[in-house]
């Protein structure tokens, strides 16, 4: 299981993701490539005003390192947000960082 929170901030607009779900893993001697399904929330605000929806992603990446720390290489998903039941926002996002395995 995982868990990925994410935000982005600018302008006078706000968008958080916060996502659960499976991951596995090939437990390769230097590397640990991943996929995962993650599903969960949403939420976008501006101007005082903000609304919820559904989120999910589907993607993997690439860790190096053992233990409880490990450098994330490279992590691409492909996202899709639903707002209000009938607004569909698909997007490719690319992340990089810092792992704490717990």
């Amino acid at each position: 299981m995982t868990a990925d929170f994410s935000g982005v901030y600018g302008s006078g607009l706000s968008f958080q993701t916060y996502t659960f779900g499976p991951e596995v893993h090939a437990h390769l001697p230097l590397v640990k490539p991943f996929a995962h399904a993650l599903f969960g929330g949403a939420r976008v605000s501006a101007g005082g005003v903000s609304t919820t929806g559904f989120d999910m992603m589907f993607g993997g990446g690439i860790d190096v390192g053992h233990g409880p720390l490990a450098f994330r290489v490279a992590q691409f998903d492909w996202m899709t947000t639903r707002f209000n039941g009938n607004t569909d926002h698909n997007n490719v996002r690319f992340s990089t960082g810092i792992v704490f395995r717990f």
